[in-house]
C-alpha cells in the first residue's frame, strides 16, 4: 500500500513513518522544506509539499492509496496567531482534501484532537458529545474535521477523523518538537536532572495514550474496511485518566528501575493559577474498539521506552519550558 503522510517529519508523523515502513508500506513524506539530494527519511521518500496547491499531488508521478494528514500548528502557535491557525489547520486541510480527490485517493485520515470537545471536560465524553471548545487550536482542528468529512460525502473517498488525546512516547529524533508535552517533559527531566518538576496543578487529570498505539491505530484504519453508519470520527485515547502526579510517579519509578538511582524527587513547581475546580472526566474509546482496534501498549511501557531512548541520546534542553496539556 502506498501512503502519503503530511507532517511526516514531526512527532506523530515521524513515528508513523517509521512504523509503516517497518510494516511493509511504501511511504512518502510531505515536507515544507526544500528537498535536497538525500530524499530518504527512515526509508520513506521526501516530497516538498504545498498544502495550498490543489494540484501538487497530480504533479507527482505516483498514485497514492491513502493519505494521513498529521501536519498542523500546535496549541501555542494557534494561540499566538489564531488567523494563521484557521488558515493552516482549516483551509490547508480543505485544499489537501480537494487535491486528494482530484488525485483519486481512496482513503483520507485526518489526525485531530480531543481538545475540540471542551477546555474544561466533564463526565463521559464520546464522539456524540458536542465539540464546543473555542480555543484556536480546537476550533481550527474542528474546521479541518468538517472539510475532511465533507470531502467524503459523495462516496468517492473514504474519510476518517481520529481525535487524539495526549500522546506519550519518544520521537524518532531528539530535535523533534515534542518536549512540551507533559509526560515527555517529565521523562526528559528525570533523565537529565534526576527529578521531576510538575509545572501545573498535580491533581489535574488527563487521558494519556501511547504513541505506539496511536501509530498502530492509524495503520489499522489504513488497512481495514471499517463498516458502520454515520460519520467516521473516533476518539484515539486510552479511555483512562490519571493525574499529573500519578504520571510523574510512574516516570519516577520507571527511571529509578532503569537507572538504579533511588533519590529521584518530584517537585510541585509554580505553574499557572487555575480558577476552576478539577472535574472528573473520561474520553470513551468504545467506538474505536468496536471497530476492531486493540490497544496493546500501556502508557507505563511507553514511558519506559521513552526513558531508554532519552538516556541513549543523553538529551539536554530547556527544563523550564511550560508543558502543553
Amino acid at each position: 500500500m502506498r501512503v502519503f503522510i503530511t507532517g511526516g517529519r514531526g512527532y506523530v508523523g515521524g513515528r508513523l513513518t517509521e512504523h509503516l515502513v517497518k510494516n511493509g508500506y511504501e511511504v512518502f513524506v510531505g515536507t515544507r522544506r526544500k528537498v535536497g539530494q538525500d530524499r530518504l527519511f527512515y526509508g520513506a521518500q521526501l516530497i516538498q509539499t504545498n498544502l495550498f496547491d490543489d494540484n501538487f499531488l497530480s504533479r507527482i508521478d505516483k498514485k497514492f492509496d491513502g493519505i494521513v494528514h498529521c501536519a498542523a500548528m500546535n496549541a501555542i502557535e494557534c494561540s499566538t496567531d489564531p488567523l494563521e491557525a484557521i488558515k493552516v489547520n482549516g483551509l490547508g486541510t480543505a485544499h489537501l482534501v480537494r487535491s486528494a480527490k482530484k488525485h483519486g485517493v481512496k482513503k483520507f485520515i485526518h489526525l485531530s484532537t480531543t481538545h475540540v470537545y471542551s477546555d474544561d471536560p466533564e463526565g463521559m465524553i464520546d464522539e456524540d458529545t458536542p465539540a464546543q471548545n473555542l480555543h484556536p487550536y480546537a476550533s481550527s482542528h474542528l474546521a479541518g474535521e468538517f472539510q475532511t468529512l465533507y470531502g467524503g460525502l459523495d462516496g468517492r473517498m473514504e474519510t476518517i477523523v481520529l481525535r487524539l488525546s495526549n500522546g506519550v512516547g519518544a520521537p524518532i529524533q531528539q530535535n523533534i518538537d515534542c518536549w512540551s508535552l507533559v509526560v515527555n517533559d517529565f521523562c526528559r527531566q528525570a533523565v537529565t536532572a534526576n527529578n521531576v518538576c510538575i509545572k501545573s496543578r498535580p491533581q489535574l487529570k488527563r487521558d494519556f495514550v501511547s504513541i505506539s498505539d496511536v501509530t498502530a491505530a492509524i495503520r489499522f484504519f489504513l488497512s481495514s474496511n471499517v463498516q458502520g453508519q454515520g460519520r467516521k470520527i473516533y476518539n484515539l485515547c486510552s479511555g483512562k485518566t490519571m493525574t499529573l502526579r500519578q504520571a510523574a510517579e510512574i516516570v519516577k519509578l520507571s527511571w529509578s528501575e532503569l537507572s538504579g538511582k533511588e533519590k529521584i524527587s518530584i517537585q510541585e513547581c509554580d505553574g499557572p493559577s487555575l480558577k476552576k475546580g478539577i472535574k472528573d472526566f473520561s474520553f470513551s474509546n468504545k467506538k474505536i474498539v468496536a471497530a476492531g482496534f486493540s490497544f496493546d501498549v500501556p502508557v507505563e511501557r511507553e514511558i519506559r521506552l521513552a526513558l531508554e531512548k532519552i538516556q541513549s541520546w543523553g538529551l539536554q534542553g530547556n527544563k523550564n519550558e511550560l508543558p502543553i496539556f
